[in-house]
């Protein structure tokens, strides 16, 4: 991962419960058409 000039290492994972919870708010307070998108499906999106 890369973040200006600094390079970093790093691990993805899908989150889930609370952890899911608390960064799909962050997620739709950033971009709102998110819950939209959200709305449109029967399935859950991902956070990762």
């Amino acid at each position: 991962m890369r973040v200006g000039r600094t390079e970093s290492a790093a691990t993805a994972h899908t989150a889930t419960g609370d952890e899911r919870d608390r960064l799909w708010q962050m997620i739709i307070a950033a971009a709102p058409v998110m819950s939209d998108d959200q709305r449109r499906t029967t399935r859950r999106l991902p956070v990762v």
